[in-house]
C-alpha cells in the first residue's frame, strides 16, 4: 500500500469513528475518561477518538497521546487505537512537526515491545518514514533469526516500503534469502524486492527456469525479471510457455505477459511461436492456459 492510499484509509477510519461518536454521544469529558485508568476499556476507546480531534486544536494533547501509546501498562487495544489517531494526526504536517521527534522515539522503543501487534505497527510506521533504526533492526533480524522482531517475510515486506533505502548489504541478504529461504513467503518477498536490483538479473533468471522452485516463487521471479530485463524474460517465457511438462499456471502467466508486452513477430520464422500458442487453445488441459492462448492470438491478430 502506498503512502497516499494509507493516508486515505486512515483518515476515512477516523471520519467513520467521528460519525459514530456523534450518533452514540461521548459521555463526560473525553480527555478525563481517556487518561482515567479506572474507566472501562470501551469508554477509553471511544474517548481516544474525541481526544484526537481535539488535539488538532490543542497540540499539547499530542504529547499525552504519544505517552499513552508507549505505555506498556495500558491495554494493547487502547495503545493500538491511539497509534491510529497519532498516525492520522501525523498527516497534519505543520501541527505535528514539533512532536515528530518524540513520536519517532516512542515508536523506536515500541520496536522491542513484548506485544507482536505493537511491534509490527511500530516497525511498519517507521519503515514508511525510511527510519534507519528500523531498517537496521529488520536487517539484523534477517541475518540473525534469534533476534528477529517479526517473521522474515514481514520484515522483508517492511524493508520494501523504502525501496530506495536498500543498500548493498541488504541486497546481498535478499539474494541469499531468495536462494536459501527460511520460508517460502520470505523467498517470495525477497524476489519481489530484487526486481529493483539490476545485479539480480541472473539470479531471477535461474529461479524462473528452475522447476524445483515453488510455482508462486517462479511466477514472482517472472514478474520481477520482466520489469528488470524484458529481453531475458521474453526468452525464458517463450520456452516455459511451450513446455508441456511445466506448471500450467506459470505457463499462463508468462503467456499473458508476452501477449501484453512481448516483441511483435515480424517474420514467418518468428510467427512459428504464435502458431504453436494457437495450438494450445485446443490441446492444453488447463482452462487458464487455453484462455491465455486465445488472448495471445487475438492480440497478435490486431
Amino acid at each position: 500500500m502506498d503512502v497516499s492510499e494509507y493516508k486515505r484509509r486512515t483518515l476515512e477510519a477516523l471520519d467513520a469513528a467521528a460519525a459514530a461518536d456523534q450518533e452514540e454521544g461521548v459521555v463526560g469529558d473525553p480527555e478525563a475518561t481517556l487518561f482515567d485508568t479506572q474507566a472501562s476499556l470501551a469508554e477509553r476507546l471511544t474517548a481516544v477518538e474525541a481526544v484526537g480531534r481535539r488535539a488538532s486544536e490543542s497540540p499539547a494533547l499530542i504529547d499525552r497521546l504519544i505517552e499513552l501509546a508507549g505505555d506498556r501498562a495500558a491495554p494493547t487495544a487502547l495503545r493500538v487505537r491511539t497509534l491510529d489517531v497519532l498516525q492520522a494526526l501525523a498527516f497534519q504536517v505543520t501541527t505535528f512537526a514539533p512532536h515528530r521527534p518524540r513520536y519517532h522515539e516512542m515508536l523506536r522503543a515500541m520496536v522491542d515491545d513484548p506485544d507482536l501487534t505493537l511491534r509490527r505497527r511500530a516497525l511498519a510506521t517507521l519503515a514508511r518514514y525510511g527510519d534507519p533504526f528500523a531498517r537496521d533492526r529488520l536487517v539484523e533480524g534477517l541475518e540473525h533469526p534469534s533476534r528477529a522482531l517479526v517473521p522474515a517475510a514481514k520484515a522483508i515486506q517492511y524493508l520494501g516500503y523504502d525501496i530506495h533505502g536498500l543498500d548493498t548489504r541488504t541486497i546481498r541478504l535478499l539474494r541469499r534469502i531468495a536462494q536459501h529461504p527460511p520460508t517460502q513467503a520470505a523467498q517470495r518477498e525477497a524476489v519481489r524486492l530484487l526486481a529493483a536490483d539490476p545485479g539480480s538479473k541472473a539470479l531471477l533468471t535461474r529461479l524462473l527456469n528452475d522447476k524445483s522452485q515453488p510455482a508462486d516463487v517462479r511466477r514472482m521471479s517472472a514478474l520481477a525479471l520482466q520489469s528488470l530485463a524484458p529481453s531475458s524474460f521474453e526468452k525464458a517465457a517463450r520456452k516455459i510457455t511451450l513446455d508441456t511438462t511445466d506448471d500450467d499456471r506459470l505457463r499462463a502467466t508468462t503467456l499473458g505477459a508476452l501477449a501484453r508486452h512481448g516483441t511483435p513477430e515480424t517474420s514467418t520464422r518468428k510467427g512459428t511461436f504464435t502458431r504453436q500458442v494457437e495450438a494450445l487453445d485446443t490441446a492444453a488441459s488447463s482452462a487458464q492456459l487455453r484462455r491465455a492462448s486465445k488472448s495471445f492470438v487475438e492480440r497478435r491478430a490486431r
